[in-house]
């Protein structure tokens, strides 16, 4: 602006008209002309008035249609019309000034003879405002021209395929070009060490996301999203329509029962959900409202274009498992089998005795039909009981090219592998249901193949076994459904395959864990190997691919050290590394001052194996030195830390590394994404092995000088709890502990947990077949050797670690004099997941106790409010 107001004042000084020349001199024209721009501007963006939204305190177009044309305006402005307009200007002064010099040098009317020495001086004075006049204009192109290109080219080649090094040059690029980086591009860096310090309450703010599903054609994105409600004490559970064109989103429910995932209909015009009635009084959708009683259950179903929902009543409790049918207008689905009648009769023999291990009416389900009818604008619904089936189902899936039903068995106590089977159902001949696996494992999550005549699973191991069907990790089989022949996808990939989705070209995407990282990998053939597809490191957490011939498009969830958990969409494998989020829920922690994490490698000098683990920094202290160490010790013991960023209570390090600690969450043996090896070589030394793999990691951290040896802690939930329980018997070096959910007695949690298959599988036996292995590996006969004050955490109602196993290491560190406290969540499971305060406690008392007795973290400035 001031640029053109400049060149104005200077062109209109040098007409050959005097009134125009009189004009340069107005102040009341200046004004006027101001007041004129600022108007034109307040024309040209008035609307961002009305169609900018708040977004975590920035300003941000509305998703949409809006959102394109706002960028190639703001391109416009500010890359064309300013400089151009500063061009034309300053040639137009250019020529007038030429015209003036002219005349004063050769008069008009006169003959040019000799030249004169004031028309030398004259083509001096005019080559100078005319290099004066080049250099201003060439600072206008420089300083608006390559903005407004860079906000046109990462729009234009948003979905392109790069190369890493292409994008490193392509931040370059962005960040000189005078914007905040992220403004042009998703991953331009900022000065962290200006952004605000994360605080408890912002980190497990955070939305996670549970499932997500692309409609056939790739048109909608279906995903289940989960956020703390405070006020409520409560998760909420919303579903959410995002139209993957115009990125607009709508919101179906806030309350989606997360035991069901909704799941498109074969035409992709219905999606079925079921509804939590425990906040129905919170629901957003009106019908589900009007129907709300205790004793009545509905199966929803939403219609995407009329945006209404059909209830459909199935009882009084909610189903098990659904599926579509050959077409939008059948269901099936699985309920508890017994009746009202069964209760009764049952109650009336036996009152409230518990006939433990005698089975019940509800330990077997019936198999129902749903038929919608559409006529004349009214919707008939007849449901139709099919069979019934001597076992609980847990998925179930219509196979309409072999007019079958297939489905999963479950139990609720895991004491037999077989319990955990596939099974057919043929439609036919309803009385003929055959088993199609003999593992031992769980098989989930179940997929039809384009052709439909091919069933995918997930295999999840249960038993230290190995063999051609039987592994340690996680891997992905295929069933033919016309004969029966079983397949191992996932060829030459070592690593853990922690999820996957059918391609509609045939074969299959996975997500493949090895060490930190899950990528996403092509695989076109049982037969063929694994293709990586090239995108960012970190964790791709879910996928889901449209089933349509004519759509390559995926979407996934993805986050890392640097990059928050957020919904991603792109039209095709090959623009993974620059897909654009769309969701931002999470985005306040990328403004925030994260830590920075690496890979830190060690060797376990008993047999010389690599282990590694992530090593995260407190912000500023980056390669630093003499830090106090906390090693947070991850569960399973097959999971994994891994590269990625989620603030919730259990992945807890990047908070208590901005609290001033130096955390190391090691991958120690039994980790999955190291081979299938690495993860059996916990076999029969399920806590001395590991326990060891972690403090050779300690005592390298030491050595290299990295971590201060007056100032270690440690600290885990679930087998990380067990692990920590473990290691406070073998050394005295850490100053505090934290344990959650740690078992303490093998014995006791082999008979009280819910999958004691896992116990004897990982000591070697029974206890009455191993009695030394189970005294070899046991804590509560070290508890003696304790010195460490130790803060322990259970759910009141936990089934997986049972309260009893937190109870004894109270009641013995009480008694050895240790300092020790015990949090007990009422209705709590292993999982935390009932109320989001208890979680937020949980962190709070642990930071409190490092901070107590670890003997001082980098951060004095630590307080937590102790009112809720």
């Amino acid at each position: 602006m001031l640029f053109i107001c400049a060149t104005d004042d200077r062109y209109l000084s040098k007409l050959h008209s005097v009134a125009y020349r009189q004009w340069s001199n107005r102040v009341d024209l200046a004004y006027k002309l101001l007041l004129a721009c600022a108007l034109l501007w307040v024309l040209i963006l008035g609307h961002r008035l009305v169609f900018y939204t708040n977004s975590n305190g920035y300003c941000a177009a509305q998703d949409g249609p809006y959102a394109l044309f706002d960028t190639y305006l703001e391109a416009v402005l500010s890359g064309v019309f300013s400089p151009l307009l500063v061009i034309v200007l300053a040639c137009l002064l250019i020529r007038s000034v030429q015209n003036v010099m002219q005349r004063r040098v050769v008069p008009t009317g006169v003959i040019p003879t000799e030249p004169k020495a004031n028309q030398s001086h004259s083509q001096q004075a005019n080559s100078q405002l005319l290099l004066m006049l080049l250099l201003q204009s060439l600072i206008a192109i420089i300083a608006y021209v390559p903005y407004g290109a860079a906000v046109i080219y990462f729009n234009i080649t948003a979905q392109w395929s790069k190369s890493s090094v292409r994008q490193a040059w392509e931040l370059m690029f962005a960040i000189s070009c005078g914007g905040d980086g992220a403004s042009l591009n998703q991953d331009a860096g900022v000065d962290l060490e200006t952004l605000p310090k994360l605080t408890i309450d912002e980190f497990l703010n955070s939305t996670q996301y549970k499932s997500l599903s692309l409609s056939p054609d790739a048109d909608y994105l279906l995903f289940h999203s989960l956020r703390p409600v405070w006020e409520s004490d409560r998760y909420e559970d919303a579903l959410w329509l995002h139209q993957t064109e115009t990125r607009q989103k709508r919101l179906i429910t806030n309350h989606l029962y997360p035991n069901i995932k909704p799941k498109w209909s074969p035409s992709g015009a219905w999606i079925y959900y079921l509804v939590d009635d425990r906040s129905q009084k919170n629901s957003v959708n009106v019908n589900e409202r009007s129907r709300s009683s205790k004793n009545e259950k509905f199966i929803h179903l939403y219609n995407i274009i009329s945006e209404e929902t059909l209830l459909i009543e199935v009882g009084t409790q909610n189903p098990l498992a659904i599926t579509w049918g050959d077409d939008d207008n059948s269901l099936y689905f699985i309920s508890i089998a017994s009746s009202k009648e069964d209760n009764k009769k049952n109650q009336k023999e036996w009152k409230d005795v518990v006939q433990y291990r005698q089975r019940k009416p509800a330990d077997s389900t019936t198999l129902h039909r749903i038929d919608i009818k559409n006529k004349d604008h009214k919707i008939a619904v007849k449901i139709t009981t099919i069979t019934n089936i001597d076992f609980l189902v847990g998925e179930l899936l219509s196979v309409p090219a072999e007019n079958k039903l297939v489905f999963t068995s479950v139990s609720t106590l895991l004491e037999n592998s077989h319990d955990f089977e596939i099974y057919a159902l043929d439609l036919g001949n309803v009385s003929l249901i055959s088993r199609l696996t003999d593992n031992k494992a769980i098989e989930q999550n179940l997929q039809l193949s384009p052709d439909g005549k091919h069933l995918f699973f997930q295999i999840i191991p249960v038993e230290l076994t190995t063999g051609k069907h039987n592994a340690t990790q996680n891997v992905l089989d295929s069933i033919d459904l016309t004969n029966g022949k079983t397949e191992r996808w996932g060829k030459g990939f070592n690593g853990n395959i922690i999820g996957y989705t059918i391609r509609s070209k045939g074969g299959v995407y996975i997500l493949g864990q090895l060490g930190v990282n899950v990528q996403i990998y092509v695989q076109q053939s049982s037969s063929k190997y694994l293709i990586l597809q090239h995108g960012w490191e970190g964790t791709y957490q879910l996928i889901s691919s449209a089933t349509s011939p004519h759509s390559l498009s995926i979407a996934f969830i993805h986050s890392s050290f640097e990059r928050a958990l957020e919904v991603y969409f792109v039209k095709h494998t090959n623009q993974l590394d620059v897909a654009k989020a769309i969701t931002c829920e999470n985005q306040l922690l990328r403004e925030r001052n994260l830590p920075r994490a690496k890979v830190y490698r060690w060797i376990n000098s008993e047999d010389d194996r690599t282990i590694e683990g992530i090593l995260h920094y407190p912000p500023g202290k980056f390669g630093c030195k003499n830090l106090p160490l906390f090693v947070l010790i991850h569960g399973g013991p097959n999971a994994a830390s891994l590269n990625m960023l989620i603030g919730d209570w259990y992945s807890w390090a990047p908070l208590a590394a901005t609290e001033g600690w130096l955390v190391l969450e090691p991958n120690y043996r039994g980790t999955g994404g190291y081979g299938d090896e690495f993860l059996s070589e916990i076999a029969g030394h399920p806590l001395s092995r590991p326990g060891r793999d972690i403090l050779a990691g300690v005592d390298s951290l030491i050595t290299d000088g990295i971590a201060d040896p007056n100032r270690l802690t440690v600290g885990g939930y679930s087998y990380g709890g067990f692990l920590t329980n473990w290691l406070i018997t073998q050394t005295t070096r850490f100053n505090a502990a934290v344990s959650g959910a740690g078992p303490v007695e093998h014995v006791s949690l082999w008979g009280l947990i819910d999958v004691p298959v896992y116990i004897a599988s990982y000591i070697g036996g029974y206890p009455w077949e191993v009695p030394e292995a189970y005294y070899k590996e046991s804590i509560m006969f070290k508890l003696g050797d304790v010195q460490t004050p130790t803060l322990i955490v259970s759910g009141a109602s936990d089934v997986r670690v049972p309260p009893s196993e937190s109870l004894m290491l109270e009641r013995g560190l009480n008694y050895l004099g240790v300092s020790a406290k015990l949090l007990l969540f009422p209705n709590e499971g292993h999982e935390l997941s009932i109320n989001p305060w208890h979680g937020k406690i949980k962190v709070r008392e642990e930071l409190e106790w490092l901070e107590k007795y670890g003997h001082a973290s980098l951060n004095k400035t630590a307080n937590y409010t102790r009112a809720i």
